[in-house]
């Protein structure tokens, strides 16, 4: 790969929401469009966080397969679980499929919002959030965040003050790939 040229990126998301905030954070650290590809669960074709569970272990096969360097970012809203609960699930759907566990040195981000990734906007809009609640309708309809995802590349960066414990061990997930 030349020297200059950034890993190409696969967004395994549940919804736009997600989307939007990882693509706004990618475009801040000078990645474009092109080095990206979108894998989004279909609108209206059931849970979100079943789609990203089930294609997670596919997307990682390709990973580790790609000649060209790349980032695997995987964004799985918690719910009503726990992010450890979610990152297990994560495990086991990948060890289902017959591969070895995700290792800390390959480029793959497990980012998990709890409640969900609107707790997070709705916190980098400048508000105290309590992770258990739904701050869904409060954040409202998608939006483009370049604004959230700027402030969360710099409190990454800096460290955040009342940060949702969930927001902090994204930091930690993005600098572990190279992102922060």
């Amino acid at each position: 790969m030349p020297p200059n040229r950034k890993p190409y990126a696969v967004l395994l998301v549940e919804d736009t929401q997600q989307e939007s905030l990882l693509r706004q954070a990618l475009y801040l650290k000078g990645w474009t469009r092109h080095d990206m590809r979108i894998v989004k669960s279909p609108a209206g074709a059931g849970s979100g966080k079943a789609f990203v569970l089930s294609q997670f272990p596919s997307e990682l096969r390709e990973l580790r397969r790609q000649l060209r360097a790349a980032v695997l970012l995987a964004v799985v809203d918690a719910d009503q679980q726990t992010t450890g609960e979610v990152l297990a699930a994560l495990k086991k759907s990948v060890a289902d499929s017959g591969q070895a566990p995700v290792a800390s040195e390959e480029p793959v981000a497990r980012l998990v919002p709890r409640r969900n990734v609107e707790t997070w906007l709705w916190f980098l809009q400048g508000h105290l959030v309590n992770e258990g609640e739904d701050y869904k309708n409060k954040v409202g309809e998608v939006g483009c965040w370049k604004d959230e995802a700027a402030r969360w590349l710099a409190g990454c960066a800096s460290s955040f003050d009342n940060a949702p414990p969930s927001l902090a061990e994204s930091c930690a997930e993005l600098q572990r790939v190279g992102l922060s």
